[in-house]
This record gives structure tokens, sequence and C-alpha cells, in this order.
């Protein structure tokens, strides 16, 4: 049955109160809520905030881009309808418009061409008034060819409709048309409604080396893109006052700017925030570190810090398999990892006794998701789900957050 809503108990939906309760007493062990004020002198570095869901007997549910299996990823709507379904956190993707403001799509293209076609959140392709936006750029290595958020304005966007990226595999959600892509700030203002008070933020940062050095605008301006979109987003959440630490977690792909928000960016804004390093395939190296290659030995000792001599020597997502790197990484920045729903097995065996929270992405109710052939773990998603909790996950990224607010219950209760 499909229903609305996301992370804990739901103050409107009373069916979760066992859950929510649940939730509560994890999130209030963690520690006093940051204020928000006037950042003077930064103080130095806390260690790494505990994650809210530090106690090993709860268990987080992230609505994928919102209710994501039913509605239009990254709107408005798949993000309330999450919360009703009971997620405990709501994930929302960062990329910047022309003028830095950050908007929630997956990718910062808006529409893009693939092998297999037009790939698009949103109807830019079918507008003719921006026929001439289309272009070619190069992104963390590779040539992707679409309509870029970075080259059109907040009122452009705001413009546009969401689209469903699957129509043929979720019909349903493509019949939810004149949905409008939300800015960071209009998911804040949902989150701040007092019914949704006990429902978590989960923010990741795209592209942020492209964005700040290596991104280029439309129509052959060699400078930078030059938008620092971890400054952008702490600077937001600060302004906002959406400042919790029980209510956030910050993530990314990229190692220095997880480093930069750690040591830097949150404690010149005065609060602070659990970091979750996400884990690309362990064959592929963060696109920072890729980039950090141009940098001489002391700026890339600045950048990565303690992980700077294991970088050197395993330049790639594979170092987040080793013990050792992930206490060096548990000590200097991260509260838990990400890593894809294959890979955990190995994540959680190299993360044993460190306290690190493992959210591994993403689980899908859709048999194409969910067959041997794709390399999923199970061909059920409430299997799945069994079998990621039992290789150590502490939570899980869903498309369908019902169906695991639901395989959470039944657990819930079987063990009572």
């Amino acid at each position: 049955m499909r229903r609305d809503h996301r992370f804990d108990p739901l103050a409107a939906n009373r069916l979760y109160l066992p859950i929510a309760v649940l939730w509560l007493a994890v999130a209030w062990s963690i520690g006093a809520c940051s204020t928000r004020h006037s950042p003077p002198t930064p103080a130095p570095t806390p260690a790494p905030t505990p994650a809210p869901t530090a106690n090993p007997g709860a268990f987080t549910v992230i609505a994928h881009r919102g209710a994501s299996g039913y509605r239009p990823e990254h709107t408005l709507a798949a993000y309330e309808l999450a919360i009703a379904q009971g997620a405990h956190f709501i994930e929302v993707d960062l990329v910047p418009v022309a003028d830095g403001t950050l908007i929630v799509r997956h990718e910062n293209a808006l529409a893009m061409h693939t092998a297999a076609g037009l790939r698009a959140t949103t109807d830019v392709a079918e507008r003719k008034r921006f026929k001439n936006r289309l272009g070619t750029k190069r992104i963390d290595g590779r040539d992707v060819r679409g309509w870029f958020s970075e080259d059109f304005t907040l009122a452009e966007v705001r413009a546009l409709y969401a689209r469903e990226p699957l129509p043929e595999l979720r019909t349903e959600s493509a019949d939810h048309t004149g949905l409008r892509v939300p800015t960071l700030e209009d998911v804040i203002a949902l989150l701040q409604r007092p019914e949704y008070a006990h429902v978590g933020l989960y923010a990741e940062l795209k592209h942020p080396t492209y964005f700040l050095h290596t991104g280029r605008r439309l129509g052959g301006d060699e400078r930078p893109i030059g938008v620092d979109t971890a400054a952008r987003l702490v600077d937001t959440l600060a302004r906002t006052g959406f400042t919790d630490p029980r209510r956030l977690y910050l993530q990314c792909f990229e190692i220095a700017t997880l480093r930069r928000l750690r040591h830097e960016l949150l404690p010149a804004a005065g609060f602070d925030a659990p970091l979750v390093q996400l884990v690309g395939p362990p064959s592929r190296a963060p696109f920072d570190v890729i980039h950090a290659r141009e940098l001489d030995a002391a700026a890339f000792a600045a950048a990565y810090g303690p992980l700077a001599a294991a970088l050197k020597r395993e330049p790639s997502y594979a170092l987040f398999a080793d013990s050792a790197s992930l206490r060096i990484a548990r000590a200097d920045y991260a509260a838990g990892l990400g890593p894809h729903k294959r890979s955990l097995r190995a994540v959680a065996e190299a993360a044993a006794g460190l306290g690190l929270v493992l959210h591994p992405y993403t689980v899908r109710t859709e048999s194409a998701f969910l067959t041997p052939s794709r390399g999923a773990v199970a061909t059920t998603a409430r299997a799945e789900l069994d079998t990621l909790r039992r290789w150590g996950a502490t939570g899980v990224f869903i498309d369908q957050p019902d169906v695991a607010i639901e395989w959470l219950r039944d657990a819930t209760e079987a063990s009572q």
C-alpha cells in the first residue's frame, strides 16, 4: 500500500509512534541541539559529530530523492509522500544555478542524452527557448551532453516542470505532472513546519570540485564556474537556522570537501553535523583526488591531512575497505560511510568496532533493480533489507520508504 511521509514516527501518523519514540531516544543521546550564532574566529575543530543512529538498535530509513518510486524524484510532492510514509530522513542532491543558489536535482544535467536516449528530470528539452543551451561538458572525467543547471537562472529553473526519469518503469510517477524544481531553502521550509519536526535532512553535495575548479559555463568562457557549493550549503543551513545535528547528515563522494566541512566551514559557521563519506566502486578514485594530483606535496597534505599518505598509496575508494584508513577517517572527519549495497560487506568488515554508521545505497523494489544479473544482494526488497542489515547496515537509502518502514515495524514486532 502506498502512503505518504518519512523519518521516524509521524506526528500525523500514529501508526509509526513506536518507531518515532525509538528514534527520538537515540537522537537525544547524541547531545544538545546546536543553536545558530554569528561565527567569530573558528574554534578548535571538535571530534566528528556522532551520528543520530549511533545506537546499534536503531535503523535509519532514508527516502532516496524522496519517495522517488512513487513521485518524480526531488520534488516537494516526493518529499511529503516520503514523510507521510514514515521515512526518518529525506535525501536531497544539491547543484547550483547561475548565481550559485542551490537547487535539488540528482545531477546538474536537467536533461541529458545517453546511449539509451534522453534522460530527463525536467522538461527543459521540450522548451524551444532553451534549445541553444544544449552543450557538452566534461564532468568528473566524463563527457555529458545536455542542459546544465549552472547555465540557467533561478527564475528559468523555477519555470521548468519536473519529470519522472524512468517513465516506462514508473508509470504511476510519470502521471504526476505540474511539479516544480525546489531549492534547498524550499525543502528546509517544508521541514520547518511544526508537524515535520521529527524529520531529518540528508544532503549530498554533487560534483563540488567541478563547480569550484574544473567546470566551465556554456559559451566558451574558460573561467571556472567558481561556485563553492560546500560553503553555500553551510551558509544556507546557518541562515535558515536548520542546524540541529540530530536532524542533519551531510554527505559527499569527495574526501577533501568533507574535510573542509569538518575543519573549516562548520566551525566557522558555529554549528556541527555528522558527515558521511560516500563510497564509489573500489576501482575508481574520488574526483577531488584525481584533481589533487596537480597539487604540490604540501598542498596535497593540507587537503587530505592524516589521510594523505594512505591516498598516495591507494588513491581510490578501496581505501574505505581498509580498517587502518577507516580509523584515520573516523578520527579526522567521518561519522559514517555510504557504500553501494554490493560493497557493504567489505566496508562493514573494515569498519567493525569504529562506531561508524553504515548507510548503503540504493534499495528499489522493481525487479529490474533486484535481479542477480544486476549484482543485487537479493531478489525482493524485503530480503535485500534483511541481508543488508545482517551485513552491518545501520540504515538504508530506498526509493520506496514505506516498504522499509513496514519491514522495520515487522522486524521490531517479531523481536518483542
